[in-house]
């Protein structure tokens, strides 16, 4: 059996728990529920556009599609096959599709930068096929999950109470995980060069978090001083600074598997507390590890391994409520 039919059912299950919460949320619940699912949605265009970008094949979009996350699925999504590899692509996706989409507006927020109304934004077409022209969509889906971030942390600050209370934590420290990993991703890449740490790199840190603006300003350079631009350099700053993450920074070769256990105890705490909507954000969030482990065990025990090496990937496991 493969492992892709052995974590299905798992995943149907999660998604089926989901959609009933949703089904019977109304109000600001509702609106806090739907925005847990604009990562997955924004996540499901920006792979199908790179698929279309990336082939001339129709059956490989079509695999893209079927591989898209159900949770941010959208009804006409399927439409996408019937649009062409060409410089205007993203114009006329999103004249088309995206513009009816709830993601829509972190399309507008990342095309037109410098249109500052509504009645602008409707007027400029030609805006609009300027930027998407020249569009680097690894970039563009990076941008697009921080202006989410960024709205659900000014959502969670409207409804207040004990929901805002977990949420800033939450919301927090994924603003500040999402700094580090675009730091540490950028290595090796044209984002990586010296003169575009303090713009076009610093860009792609969300407004808020721990790390906002003193930690922000460390990685992207100031004055003189250049940005970090290795890990060594990276732990290195953080070392004699109490700040989130400085101890998981130390240790490159374990860096990924730290960053995924210090995000199971921080979405345990949103447990944490009574009368809040951040339980449900942090359930989103460990059904994610948790479909993770499974699909990591599934591999482990289908493939032909040696006993060393099944340990070795069964440590990559994430621990999750671990005392």
């Amino acid at each position: 059996i493969s492992k892709k039919k052995q974590s299905a059912p798992c995943h149907k299950k999660f998604l089926e728990e989901f959609e009933y919460l949703r089904m019977n949320a109304t109000g600001v619940m509702q609106t806090f529920l739907d925005m847990i699912t604009y990562e997955p949605m924004i996540n499901n265009f920006c792979k199908l556009i790179i698929a279309i970008q990336k082939t001339d094949e129709p059956e490989e979009v079509v695999k893209a599609i079927r591989e898209s996350d159900p949770l941010g699925a959208y009804p006409h999504l399927n439409s996408i096959v019937a649009f062409d590899k060409q410089d205007d692509l993203l114009t006329d996706l999103f004249d088309s599709l995206l513009i009816d989409t709830p993601v829509s507006k972190y399309f507008w927020q990342y095309f037109l930068p410098e249109l500052s109304s509504e009645d602008e934004k409707k007027d400029d077409a030609g805006a609009l096929r300027k930027f998407t022209t020249e569009v680097e969509l690894d970039v563009m889906m990076n941008m697009l999950q921080k202006y989410l971030l960024e709205d659900f942390y000014h959502y969670s600050r409207e409804i207040g109470g004990e929901t805002w209370e977990v949420m800033k934590e939450l919301l927090e420290f994924e603003a500040d995980r999402r700094t580090v990993n675009v730091t540490v991703n950028s290595f090796g890449t044209p984002l990586n060069e010296p003169d575009r740490h303090d713009y076009e790199r610093k860009m792609l840190y969300p407004n808020f978090g721990t790390l906002y603006p003193d930690g922000q300003t460390i990685l992207s350079g100031y004055g003189p001083k250049p940005g970090v631009s290795d890990f060594q350099t990276l732990g290195t700053e953080f070392k004699s600074k109490s700040v989130r993450f400085a101890t998981i920074l130390q240790d490159e070769e374990n860096f990924v598997y730290g960053m995924r256990q210090e995000a199971a105890k921080m979405y345990a705490k949103g447990f944490e507390g009574q009368s809040h909507y951040g339980c449900f954000y942090a359930f989103y969030k460990l059904k994610m590890i948790e479909l993770r482990n499974l699909k990591l065990i599934f591999d482990t025990i289908s493939q032909p391994r040696t006993a060393e090496e099944r340990r070795a990937l069964f440590k990559s496991v994430t621990p999750l409520f671990e005392d």
